[in-house]
């Protein structure tokens, strides 16, 4: 992580300089922390929003036909089906 130094070095680091410097480290750590997280969190989350459609379409006890299901709705067969899911 870099920050941007050069517009302080005429007056040097000190008080607010070094306060900005530091606020601009930590919102650049922020960022990529959060895009890291998110790249890892994506297949996880793709699968428990898979689950909740398929729970709000077939229900919990259709266990046999939901692979196919399953199939149908990675292979897009059922984008054009509307369903309502509460989010917590």
């Amino acid at each position: 992580v870099k920050v941007e130094a050069t517009k302080f070095t005429e007056v040097g680091f000190h008080g607010r300089d070094v306060d900005h410097i530091i606020r601009d480290l930590v919102e650049m750590a922020i960022k990529l922390v959060k895009k890291l997280q998110g790249e890892r969190l994506r297949p996880q989350a793709a699968t428990h929003a898979e689950e909740r459609l398929l729970a709000a379409m077939i229900g919990t006890n259709a266990a046999e036909s939901k692979q196919q299901w399953l199939e149908s709705l990675r292979n897009g067969e059922l984008d054009d089906r509307e369903i309502d899911v509460d989010v917590p």
